[in-house]
């Protein structure tokens, strides 16, 4: 008798490990039932087993029999899927084989009973794969479905509603209005039910053409949680935490509000440390200013509720901008630095806007974008104004005082483009005129100085994460005092360093 051998194609896969999930759950095996449970008509079925050499009976299900004999097939593998009392979409683990049977997904944690040729079959442990099926729970769970869909059909949407998800989370929300997996969703979904899962908002981006596409309350609220709570509940390969990896656990996965978030740690994931998810943080240095990753990529307040606390350059441009030139010469940018919270109320009230959108407009002011509310307030036209002014300065005190910095800046900022219709395409191009954008070879200057006071401060902490102007850790202890004195001391700046 001759041993199995894995050199299966898709369909025979599928097949066999189709035939073992009904087998458990106490389903008499036909070919009908087995066309059913994979989507097929039983005529495409069969053509498909004559093709590939299957035999099909009540007591066996066997692949390329003329090659293999009667070798064992994956319906005498047991423990893999504890039975569900003839209902094969009530239980977890029958979900799973379920997904196994059409996707040739392994469920992670039940290979152990495996043999290695069996094991070679399954060969993927995909994240996004699991979180599709975790979705596909919830949807059909919550009644999204209609009771008639196939699980095949229901499996194929869940993975393109989780593939828009985790674009909308990756790109800033964006999703392009020629998306393959928005395509299938409007073809398949005549209903267009899946409008109650993300709604598009507002016009396409310029050049992009991108609609801001957003989580809908129904999202948030009920179909991601509860999918969360499945997902929460598969195991996943052991793997080591490296010095560029954080460690979540699934109650602090369960607990981050901002669905997008979420979405952005589960996709830089690499597997589980002692039942906690390993997360790599994806660190990328190009700029030798600031460093960006995956923790850069979510909210401040998914952080906190991490559990890490954030030590923060307080007003880190104008501090580190007035270290070096005088401030007395622009007032206004005095005033943000005496008082910052004061000062943003001012604007805020006097331009009806909120304090955080206050904040976003000053910090805009000092890297060059212009706002329509300059119009109506004299406050952000003034800072905006004394912006020019004070950037100008800088750039020429560096210049003249810290060739290497300068040019360091130089190398990595972007020059002014020229926007000029091009007759024979019909369409702007834009020209480069070879001439500094000076807003943006001021952030590369500044941003020099901000990477150096952020080496002084993660010396005090044995996990610390840089964030921009922030250096996050989840050592609550160290005294922000330590920290301002080791700059002065190491950098010759006065610089504050804000707790939260």
């Amino acid at each position: 008798m001759n041993e199995l051998k894995p050199e299966y194609n898709k369909f025979q896969k599928q097949v066999m490990l189709c035939d073992y999930v009904l087998r458990n759950l106490g389903i008499e095996i036909s070919k009908k039932k087995l066309a059913k449970a994979m989507g097929l008509s039983t005529t495409t079925f069969n053509r498909k087993c004559v093709k590939n050499e299957i035999i099909v009976t009540k007591t066996f299900t066997l692949c390329n029999p003329l090659v293999y004999g009667l070798g064992r097939t994956l319906s005498d593998i047991h423990g893999l899927c504890k039975p569900a009392k003839h209902e094969p979409l009530i239980n977890l683990d029958s979900l799973l084989i379920n997904y196994l049977a059409f996707n040739e997904l392994p469920l992670i944690g039940a290979l152990e009973n495996l043999s290695a040729q069996e094991t070679e079959i399954l060969s993927t442990d995909t994240v996004d794969d699991f979180m599709s099926l975790s979705l596909y729970i919830s949807l059909r769970e919550n009644g999204h479905f209609n009771h008639n869909l196939s699980t095949l059909k229901g499996f194929a949407y869940a993975v393109r509603v989780n593939n828009i998800f985790k674009e909308m989370a990756t790109r800033g929300y964006r999703v392009h209005s020629d998306n393959k997996d928005l395509r299938y969703l409007q073809r398949v979904d005549k209903s267009y039910s899946f409008s109650s899962l993300f709604e598009r908002k507002g016009n396409y981006v310029v050049g992009i053409k991108s609609s801001k596409t957003w989580f809908t309350d129904y999202s948030e609220e009920v179909i991601l949680p509860y999918a969360l709570s499945k997902f929460t509940e598969l195991n996943f390969k052991e793997v080591e935490c490296g010095k560029d990896d954080i460690v979540i656990s699934k109650e602090d996965l369960i607990n981050i509000e901002t669905k997008r978030d979420m979405y952005i740690l589960l996709s830089n994931m690499k597997g589980m440390s002692d039942g906690s998810y390993v997360i790599s943080l994806n660190t990328k240095d190009k700029q030798l200013s600031r460093k960006y990753s995956t923790f850069t990529s979510i909210s401040s307040d998914t952080r906190k509720s991490l559990g890490y606390t954030n030590y923060d350059i307080s007003s880190c441009l104008q501090s580190i901008v007035f270290n070096i030139i005088d401030v007395n010469k622009y007032p206004y940018h005095k005033r943000l630095i005496d008082d910052k919270k004061a000062f943003r109320a001012e604007l805020a009230h006097e331009a009806d806007i909120t304090i955080e959108h206050a904040k976003q407009l000053l910090s805009a002011a000092d890297n060059g974008q212009n706002n329509q509310i300059r119009n109506r307030s004299t406050i952000l036209d003034c800072y905006a104004k004394e912006s020019e002014k004070m950037v100008d300065e800088f750039i020429a005190y560096m210049k003249e005082n810290n060739e290497k910095l300068y040019l360091v800046a130089k190398l990595f900022s972007k020059n002014i483009y020229e926007k000029q219709w091009n007759k024979k395409s019909k369409k702007y191009d834009y020209i480069d005129t070879g001439i500094d954008n000076k807003f943006s070879l001021f952030f590369f200057m500044w941003t020099q100085i901000e990477r150096d006071i952020r080496e002084v401060m993660i010396r005090f902490f044995n996990d610390a994460i840089e964030v921009h102007d922030a250096v996050y850790s989840k050592d609550p202890t160290v005294d922000a005092s330590d920290i301002e004195n080791a700059i002065l001391n190491e950098l010759g700046l006065i610089i504050k360093i804000e707790k939260d």
